[in-house]
This record gives C-alpha cells, structure tokens and sequence, in this order.
C-alpha cells in the first residue's frame, strides 16, 4: 500500500528505521485510509514487449520437454512431488477445498467484485476466524503472492463502496455510508502484509535464521535462559536434547502429515497438504504447537509452509513464524502460547472441521475426544476403529483439558471471562490485530514447551457471544467449567494487553478478562488473580493489572492465560 522509498508515505525513508512493533508503525501510518496513492493505469493494448518468438527458443530433451497443454504442464509439475512424504492421508471424502479458485488477473478481479457484492469485505471482522468455506475470509492472498491483483487496487475497490461512487456497488448494504469494521480491518491487514515486507528488508538474512529478528542468541544449546531448540539433526542437536534427534525426525513427519493426535493440528495440516491452503486461525495454532507446545526448531514449520502454500509470500510466511514462535517482533513473545484444544471448542464449536479432515474420529461423539482421541474411553476407541491407531497409542501431545459440570473446588478462586455485545474495549480483533502466519484473506498466511497448559484452572461460563464486547449475558457464572490455561492469541476474541472494560448498562455486563500471571501480595501493585467489580459490570485490567483487592497468591511465572 506503500512506497517505503518515499517520505510522502510513511515517516522516514530508511527499513533501518522502521519501528521493531508493529502498532508504531501502525500509528505512523494511520488515518490509513488517506493514505495509499491511486492505482496505475492499465496498459494499452500494444504496449507491453511481445514474446519472443518460439522459433528462436532451443529444442529440449527430456525431461525437459515444454508441455503443450495446461495439463501437461500441470502433471509435469506435480510428478517431481507426487510422493514426496511416506503414507499421505487419502482426501476425506465429506472434505470441501476452502480455496477451490483459479488464478489470474480476470479471476482476481471477480473475487473481489464478489467479496464487496456478497458483503464479505463489510462483515470480514466478524467471519474470519472461520475454518470451514470459501466466504469466511477474502481469499486474496493467492493473487496477491502472485502478482494477480495489488493492495491498492483492493484499497480503491472499497472507495468505491464506502464512498458511493461505483455502482457496481449500490445495492450493498453500506454503500456510500463510509468505511465501516470489515473495510478497516481489510486495510488493516493489508498494512501488516506491507509491514511484513519492510521488516524483511529491514532485517535481511535474519528472516531465516533460528534466532529470527531478536537475535538473542538462541540456538540448539547453551545459555539455559535462552531458548534451546530441538532439532533432528544429530550434528546439530545438543548432548542432553530430550527427545533425541530420532524421535524430532518421527515427530516431524507425523506433524507434517497431520497423525500428531491434536484434532485441530492434524485438520490444519492435511487440510495444508491436500489443498494448498488453510485458514489463519489454524495457521497460527499449528505454528505454536511447533515451536512452543513441542519446542522444535519453528524453521522446519516455515520451509514446510514454504513448499505447499497456494498463497506462499516469503516475507509475509517467514515474519510470520517468526511471530508466533517468540522470536520475531510480537512484543509479547513468550507470553503467546496457543492451547490448541481450546482454540477448537472457540472455532469448531461442533467438531465439523476436524471431523471432515480427520474422518479416523469422526464416529467420535463427545468434542472432547474428537479433539484429543486418547481422551476416549477404551469402549469408545475400539468401536471407533481407533484402539491401535498412533494418533491414540503414541500421542506427540497431551494437553490436559476438561469440561465438566462440576463447581470448583472449595476456596478455589474462580477466573472470570466474560464474553457479551458492545460496550468492550481493549479486546481482540476476532482475527486482528496482528496477523501472523502467512494469510488467511487479504494479508496474504506460526522457546519453551508451554507448561502452563497443563495446569488446571476454573472458569464460569457464560452465554457466549460472538462479539469481543462486554454487555451480553448475566452477570453471575451460571455453569462453571475447568479450563486448562490457554494461552493465547494475538487476534483476539480475548483480552489485549490493555484489559477490557465491562461498559454494560444497569450492571449487567461482561468483559474479557484478564492476562494471568499469579498474583501480588499486600497493597502491590500489579498482576492478580481475580476481579475488580467496578461501576457497570467487571472490569479486566489485563496485562497491566492494577487494583487492591480480590487478589491472592504469590506471583507464579508459569501461569500464563491468554484467552484465544
């Protein structure tokens, strides 16, 4: 959307300027919407160079015969990696392609006449943490990776929307009204597509290297503080790397061809190697199984993402496992860890996209086991046709995860997370605000084992809502439910780094909770557990924590949460 080279744009002209935190840069940048310059005009007929005689190209032997047909050319594509894993999971038969679209300029074009017609681009805030469909998210990526169609021809498509001036458009609810939370989200991510580039230009080979743009000298071995990562390189791999070389080998295949026995993982990653494609959400929790549940070199991660991508960028894959691994530019780092069992029960709330990718539990009933088959009970398994399957007798792993209808424990202090309507602030974007991982729409497409996740915590439940807000649902817990610390999700539907506020009318509100890191003693300042009952419902002060009362507990540094 941007021309780094020129002051006009953006502050600065420098990539060794460019802020290490997206938000600054953010902030630079913004009103966005003024910002970005007219498309070029379209080329006249004639003026582009011909091509070049096909006489004058030399003959070629085989294999390197130049395929006449588009399914010649295809098939010759393709052999050379026909068979390039062991034992590749059939295409389910009930699985749908969520990017079944052909390339082009033409094809571009109408998807993105499409997205604005259908209301796409005006409800994409709020679909595109979908993981099932061709219309939960832009699917731009593609044809913007491959030069089909550019950030400010999008840009000018919803100008004319927003401002009324093509009525291609006219019929769509919200023409002329402006930009409204879909269109300012798809700026959005255009923006940190944009920013994924310069951080790339910024700091060169560092995109591929183990410890990314921080460069705090993690590696295989050495300082115990720093990140020690596993790898199946036995050259590589430090004396006391548990597992061994070995096993990360066997690891790594298993993850690759999606039979790791994490329901949501293993979707994502055959979905990934059938299609080409799978979505944001999944892209971010499969890169922090990786790098953070498991502890494996995240490069593995980017290269494998490298190969089979449909949207493939380099800059916007590489910075993007970068960022979910902790060791790109997310201020957070560590702190964002994905519980990839409570991200499914958040985003496949009837277990249909697991089902359709991972058919072996599909005759599973309970959502707890279709999640995590060794969950099962052993009458369950057998007659799911899953007692002897890796999956359920060699789990990569376990996250401990319950749903119950049990209340908690005596003088166990519940954590509270409220989901309601409106009124919230400081929540997640539902898929924004930085989006990491390659693209799941128009961006273009994730350190330490993540203990935390196998620690018990209580959390009431609520009526959920499918808003990031603070006034829906009562205010009292209605039936508790056990959660295992998730943590989280720099997109949201969960607290932000700033807390969330309740906002409700009449003190029936909600709000998103908090970043949990133990508690403080005394009149301390700082992070607790607990809540602060404050004028219009619960107040979350998040990351920052503050407040003086409902607190309890010594600070605890492995009791992460942030809610996904």
């Amino acid at each position: 959307m941007t021309d780094r080279g020129s002051s006009r744009d953006i502050k600065g002209n420098i990539p060794a300027e460019l802020p290490d935190v997206f938000t600054t840069y953010r902030k630079e940048c913004e009103p966005l919407r003024e910002k970005p310059r007219a498309t070029f005009p379209a080329p006249e007929p004639g003026s582009l160079p011909k091509l070049p005689d096909m006489a004058a190209i030399p003959g070629q032997r085989p294999p390197f015969i130049i395929p006449e047909t588009l399914d010649g050319l295809v098939e010759a594509l393709v052999k050379p990696v026909a068979s390039f894993i062991a034992d590749v999971p059939k295409f389910p038969e009930n699985a749908v392609s969520a990017h079944p679209f052909k390339g082009g300029e033409t094809k571009a074009l109408e998807r993105l006449t499409h997205l604005i017609q259908s209301e796409g681009m005006k409800n994409y805030k709020d679909t595109r943490n979908g993981l099932i469909g061709t219309e939960f998210s832009t699917k731009l990526s593609a044809y913007l990776a491959q030069g089909c169609i550019t950030s400010r021809q999008i840009h000018h498509a919803l100008l004319g929307y927003e401002n009324g001036t093509d009525p291609a458009f006219e019929i769509v609810d919200g023409y002329g009204a402006g930009e409204n939370d879909g269109t300012a989200a798809i700026r959005f991510e255009l923006l940190w597509r944009d920013y994924m580039r310069l951080c790339h230009m910024k700091f060169g080979l560092k995109l591929f290297q183990l410890e990314g743009f921080k460069g705090d000298g993690a590696g295989y071995s050495g300082d115990q503080k720093k990140t020690k990562w596993k790898t199946h390189s036995k050259e590589r791999a430090s004396a006391d790397q548990n597992p061994g070389p070995e096993r990360i080998a066997e690891i790594l295949k298993r993850f690759n061809a999606g039979t790791t026995g994490m329901g949501l993982i293993d979707a994502a990653q055959r979905e990934l190697l059938h299609t080409g494609y799978t979505s944001n959400r999944a892209r971010q929790n499969v890169a922090s199984f990786l790098a953070k549940h498991l502890g494996i070199d995240w490069r593995y991660g980017a290269e494998w993402y490298e190969m089979l991508l449909v949207d493939y960028d380099v800059s916007s894959n590489w910075a993007n496992w970068q960022y979910v691994s902790g060791v790109g530019n997310d201020p957070r780092g560590e702190l964002r860890i994905f519980n990839p069992v409570k991200q499914a029960f958040d985003y496949d709330k009837d277990g249909s996209y697991v089902r359709s990718w991972v058919p072996e539990v599909s005759n599973l009933a309970k959502l707890e086991n279709v999640f995590q088959a060794w969950t099962a009970s052993e009458e369950d398994l057998k007659a799911a046709g899953l007692a002897e399957n890796v999956m359920v007798t060699d789990t990569i792993k376990r996250i401990e995860f319950s749903v119950d209808s049990k209340p908690p424990k005596p003088g166990k202090r519940p954590f509270f997370r409220r989901r309601g309507r409106g009124g919230g602030s400081g929540g997640g974007r539902g898929g924004g605000p930085e989006s990491p991982v390659g693209s799941d729409g128009a961006a273009g497409a994730s350190t330490a084992e993540g203990r935390a996740e196998e620690r018990s915590i209580s959390i009431p439940t609520s009526p959920r809502s499918p808003a990031r807000g603070g006034d829906g649902g009562s205010q009292r817990p209605q039936q508790p439910m056990s959660y295992a610390p998730i943590v989280g999700s720099p997109h949201g539907g969960g607290p932000s780094h700033r807390g969330a506020r309740g906002g409700s009318r009449g003190g029936g509100g909600g709000y998103l909770g908090q970043q949990q890191r133990g508690g403080y003693r005394g009149t301390q300042r700082g992070y607790y557990h607990g809540v602060v009952r404050g004028g219009g419902g619960y107040r979350g002060p998040g990351f920052h924590g503050a407040g003086r009362g409902h607190s309890h507990g010594p600070w605890d540094p492995q009791l992460r949460q942030v809610d996904g």
